[in-house]
């Protein structure tokens, strides 16, 4: 996105004034510095990389110094016990042997635990800055669309406020002076003594022509104003697509992105050391092949390898098939019970979920009894209203069957009087 040249090696303009260039520039490079902010994320991410590098090596000093003293342990105490020799086989008189070994392989687990939480947080940091490398903006971003429009809107008031207003108001007032003075004079064929005759001659003759020219003249200038501000649009959008505000940017961008590759390969490196040393000489080929290797890996834990522990001191084991077999109803109890517990919830579940339908039916059901009582109600409404309009139809038959009736006795009267009328005059 930096500034194009042409083929002949000189830069594109931009029919932009060079105070308007500077000025977006210097927008332009604030806001991607604020949306980017990359001396924000350069610190975070040396934060990160001193906490990483420190916490490699408190852990790695830890898991050696751990490692070390399981090893002189083993050398002086263990090496020879009859558990970790093969030469273990349940004898009662050897119960000592097997609870040292128990609780010499309850202390390795409780290593190996610490130095699996080292790992995790090792690794949960670890993540943590390849989080931020991934998730900061970039100059690029979709969001500074959003900012180059208001940097764009913000230019264009000062190109165009008070002059466009200007230009458009002063010709509309003028025009409007002129029909106000020819509507004022038109009827007056005697000059005023205080307006000069060409003045008057202006106005009474070409006052209403010059409203129309200076109305056009106004619009005129409004259309021109509206066009030369998208036009200045245009041209801001165009110029800061290739603004080297975006170059300097990008090459800030482009170095905090070294900086983090560099540091990630180095860190990388030590992460690789670290996970080797811990996961691969200590936790696997050390603890779990030869320290804890004596005893079955379901209950090479620390909980169990305690109560193995509690139950050959308190008597209620005297060897370790006994304990493995008390351990294994226990886990067989605990299986049950989590199944028992699982079961439970999903029968709960379904009872919630069957209530949950059931109340639904309900208020269904009671919307649909309010919508069939409402009907009924509307129902009766409109017999009642069929009653009223029958009755209405019955009086007005009965009116008409009494008017019927007055306009037959009113014809008879007549016939009679006509009659009466013919006689006179034949007898007359």
């Amino acid at each position: 996105m930096a500034k194009q040249a042409q083929s002949d090696g000189t830069v594109k303009k931009s029919g932009l004034r060079p105070q308007t260039e500077k000025d977006v520039d210097a927008a332009l490079k604030s806001a991607i510095e604020n949306v980017c902010k990359f001396k924000e994320t350069r610190e975070q991410m040396d934060q990160i990389f001193e906490e990483e590098s420190a916490l490699y090596t408190e852990h790695l000093k830890g898991a050696q110094t751990a490692v070390t003293s399981l090893n002189e342990l083993y050398d002086q105490h263990i090496k020879d016990n009859s558990v970790y020799t093969g030469t273990y086989h349940n004898e009662p008189e050897k119960k000592t042997d097997a609870k040292v070994a128990l609780n010499f392989a309850k202390g390795c687990a409780e290593i190996k635990n610490v130095l699996a939480g080292n790992a995790l947080k090792y690794a949960s940091l670890s993540m943590k800055r390849m989080t931020l490398n991934a998730s900061r903006y970039h100059p690029n971003a979709p969001v500074m669309k959003n900012r180059e429009q208001e940097i764009v809107l913000a230019q264009l008031p000062k190109e165009w406020g008070i002059f466009q207003r200007l230009s458009f108001l002063i010709p509309l007032i003028l025009g409007i002076i002129c029909l106000a003075m020819y509507m004022n004079l038109r009827n007056q064929p005697d000059v005023p003594m205080n307006m000069p005759i060409a003045l008057f001659r202006f106005f009474y003759g070409w006052g209403h022509f010059a409203f129309f020219v200076l109305c056009f003249v106004a619009l005129i200038t409004l259309i021109a104003g509206h066009f030369g501000k998208e036009n200045k649009k245009k041209l801001l959008q165009s110029y800061i697509e290739r603004s080297p505000a975006y170059a300097e940017t990008e090459k800030a961008d482009a170095e905090l992105e070294k900086y983090y590759n560099e540091k990630a390969a180095k860190a990388k490196e030590l992460s690789d050391t670290y996970f080797d040393i811990v996961n691969h000489q200590i936790l696997e080929s050390l603890i779990n092949k030869v320290y804890l290797a004596p005893f079955p890996s379901e209950f090479a834990n620390v909980s169990d390898l305690q109560a193995a522990l509690d139950l050959l001191n308190s008597s209620r084991a005297e060897n370790l098939k006994e304990v493995y077999e008390i351990l294994e109803r226990r886990h067989a109890e605990a299986a049950r019970s989590n199944a028992e517990a699982q079961h439970r919830a999903k029968m709960e579940s379904i009872g919630m979920e069957t209530l949950r339908s059931q109340q639904k039916a309900e208020e269904y059901a009671k919307k649909q009894a309010e919508y069939a009582q409402k009907q009924a109600e509307y129902a009766r409404e409109q017999a009642a209203s069929a009653r009223e309009q029958a009755e209405s139809m019955n009086r007005l038959a009965d009116e008409s069957a009494k008017q019927t009736e007055y306009a037959r006795q009113q014809a008879e009267s007549a016939a009679a009087t006509q009659t009466d009328v013919d006689y006179m005059r034949r007898n007359s």
